[in-house]
């Protein structure tokens, strides 16, 4: 630690005063050094701390701008990253930065930033009839949610306004405030909620309104996850099941409500149960599969009205599957079938556009030998798409990844070949042994 021969702060203010007053004459740093028995050095040391203290006490407006600043984004990177409430930032703030900003203040901050980005999105609004994304994310509140309008070719979010009641008069305001705005579209994009739908019919009757695929085949996900679950209950059960056997062989009473004392039975139920889970798993595979931009079968793309026939002995199979399905989840595979059914209708809207499409670059190049990579598809063997879409509306909520051989489906993965095998083994509900899924 440096050690000053001036034992005072009143003396160390002088000669801080008296460097950076004669600061740039010759002689006077000397004259000091051997007048008050002290180094030059510590002497420019005290120079520098002196401007430091003029500098806080003439200029505290951008110290200040600066502190607000660091304060400003340490609020907007925990309530953005860390979704952190008002009550947390306040807590977060000063348990790691050392600083209690008020509750009011985090407010006025997060009120701020959004104005700004309000602004800057009115400055980035897409030009010319677009094709828009609608959905609704919930908070805290009931009821209420955000609403947010994201333009599909670009990403551009078009709007997000705060937590409002989700209800058809909401979108309708919204809606119109983006006409007001100068936003056109002729395409809608959304999970098909009833709010939405009604808003569109009153603002743009008109206008093409598509169901997303995302929110089908993740209610199909959520209901795979439930029979997936109901597999491990039935697996977890056999050594319970093992144990009545015994205490039944050794005349005693099984324990329990509503006993197993009969493990055949139980292995048929858990044979059962892998069944259904793995037909859903095919036929979750096989809607991915037919929802795709272009869906290729031997070397050729189907047309929407092969897509729609394949579509069509897809719920054919769900049905039958629903007839196979045991009580305990034969609620949810029938609310999943009513689910696909109510949205088909909207997923395959943009079809019957890419017919005409379709055809002129068969015949550019030929149907036999159409090279599947130039159209943004995957080959035969490996099924899906890469989200290029030709002469769509859309092409990033149609994208699928495709997981599912279609060779293993037989005659070029036609779903019908697949219903006609189901005939030569009835032993299951969907005992289609060319599904590579099973």
């Amino acid at each position: 630690m440096q050690q000053y021969h001036c034992s005072t702060p009143t003396q160390r203010m002088r000669l801080a005063s008296a460097m950076i007053a004669h600061e740039g004459t010759y002689g006077r740093v000397s004259e000091l050094s051997r007048e008050h028995h002290i180094s030059r050095q510590s002497l420019y040391t005290l120079r520098a701390r002196g401007k430091e203290g003029l500098e806080r006490v003439f200029s505290p407006k951008e110290q200040k701008t600066k502190e607000e600043e660091r304060i400003s984004r340490a609020v907007l990177t925990l309530l953005v990253e860390a979704h952190a409430s008002r009550e947390g930032i306040q807590r977060c703030l000063e348990e790691l930065v050392g600083v209690h900003v008020s509750l009011g203040a985090i407010s006025a901050i997060i009120h701020q930033a959004g104005e700004k980005a309000q602004e800057q999105l009115k400055r980035c609004l897409p030009t010319g009839k677009r094709a828009l994304a609608l959905d609704e994310q919930y908070g805290n509140e009931r009821g209420k949610g955000y609403l947010n309008i994201v333009d599909v070719r670009s990403w551009v979010v078009v709007a997000s306004i705060p937590p409002v009641a989700v209800d058809a008069e909401s979108w309708t305001l919204l809606l119109w405030d983006m006409q007001e705005q100068g936003v056109q579209w002729d395409a809608m994009v959304s999970d098909g909620g009833k709010a939405i739908q009604s808003a569109l019919e009153s603002v743009t009757p008109k206008s093409i309104h598509q169901r997303d695929v995302w929110h089908v085949l993740h209610e199909c996900k959520k209901v795979q996850g439930r029979i997936d679950r109901a597999v491990v209950q039935l697996h977890e059960q056999t050594s319970k099941v093992e144990q009545q056997v015994k205490r039944v062989a050794a005349g005693q009473k099984p324990r329990g409500r509503n006993p197993k004392t009969d493990p055949i039975a139980h292995g048929h139920d858990v044979q059962q149960m892998e069944s259904i889970a793995s037909s859903l798993k095919y036929l979750t595979c096989q809607l991915q599969r037919l929802l795709g931009v272009v869906v290729l079968k031997d070397q050729s793309i189907l047309d929407s009205r092969e897509r729609q026939e394949e579509l069509d002995a897809l719920l054919e199979l769900f049905c039958e599957l629903c007839k196979e399905t045991p009580q305990s989840v034969k609620k949810e595979i029938e609310g999943l079938l009513r689910h696909v059914q109510g949205a088909l209708v909207g997923l395959t809207g943009f079809c019957p556009a890419l017919d005409s499409v379709q055809e002129q670059a068969a015949l550019q190049r030929g149907r036999a030998g159409l090279p599947s990579d130039r159209l943004g598809v995957a080959p035969s063997g490996h099924l899906g798409t890469t989200g290029q879409a030709i002469g769509c509306f859309f092409s990033t909520s149609m994208a699928t990844d495709g997981a599912h051989p279609s060779d293993s489906l037989g005659s070029g993965g036609s779903s019908k070949f697949c219903r006609g095998e189901l005939a030569q083994y009835p032993s299951s509900p969907l005992g289609c042994p060319s599904c590579s899924l099973r």
